[in-house]
């Protein structure tokens, strides 16, 4: 069977045609991180926007699973870490479209991003909201908090201001 599009392909595993890429999901199951990472998302967004709720649709719901699926060991604290960076970091807009800046999620895995989008010389302020986004995120997921400050008192390290 040939393919009209020249950019689709074939799954190897049941010659289904698929335009552009490979199908989120060929077993009918989804990414277990999936649904804890919107509700992240989510949280954080109505928080940091005066509960108004986050905008989220199917197109959405895409992107986010293709973000998930580049880095497939990556567990959901790792995602989390990233969207209260992603809200700590300098100059953020908190009610832009999640649809904008889900594709970039992973570059804030590291730590909140100054006004250029890099990790030097980001502005004690971000660190500040950081530790306040994190503060919330223990009260509303508090059977979390001691295993994750047992580790950060282990192996974390600190941030320079």
């Amino acid at each position: 069977m040939k393919a009209k599009n020249k950019t689709a392909q074939v799954h190897p595993l049941n010659f289904t045609l698929y335009p552009f890429s490979e199908p989120q999901c060929l077993s009918g199951r989804s990414d277990f991180r999936h649904v804890p990472v919107r509700e992240e998302i989510w949280r954080v967004y109505n928080e940091e926007n005066n509960d108004l709720q986050c905008p989220w649709s199917g197109k959405h719901a895409k992107i986010l699973q293709r973000v998930l699926a580049t880095a497939m060991n990556w567990e959901v604290k790792h995602w989390h870490t990233c969207i209260l960076n992603r809200f700590a970091s300098e100059g953020v807009n908190a009610a832009e479209d999640p649809a904008q800046w889900l594709p970039r999620l992973a570059s804030w895995r590291r730590q909140p991003l100054n006004r250029f989008g890099k990790t030097d010389h980001v502005p004690e302020m971000c660190w500040i909201k950081r530790d306040q986004l994190c503060e919330r995120y223990w009260q509303t997921h508090p059977e979390e908090e001691s295993e994750a400050r047992s580790q950060e008192s282990e192996g974390g390290q600190e941030h320079e201001g």
